[in-house]
């Protein structure tokens, strides 16, 4: 009995398609991780060719509640009436 699947030229480039993509996605998000980092040191360096000197652009402190554990315990508050505080 013959293979039905005997062309296999696209095979590879479908394959590279995939990894292209994932390495797209990857690197979306490592950009918007690093956004506000990448923002002020090119506002920095901006400044520096313009020659100003009235000072450099601070980066963003971390806060702790950035850090703060999110979980979906309170995922459906105010699901069934949007008017409903989340406090009830």
């Amino acid at each position: 009995m013959s293979n039905p699947f005997q062309n296999e030229k696209g095979q590879g480039l479908i394959e590279y398609l995939i990894l292209v993509a994932l390495m797209g996605v990857a690197t979306i998000s490592v950009v918007k991780l690093l956004q506000r980092t990448v923002n002020t040191n090119m506002a920095n360096s901006i400044k520096a060719l313009q020659g100003d000197t009235s000072g450099r652009a601070q980066h963003e402190r971390v806060q702790n509640n950035d850090f703060k554990k999110r979980d979906f315990s309170s995922f459906m508050n105010g699901a069934i009436n949007p008017r409903q505080s989340s406090n009830d």
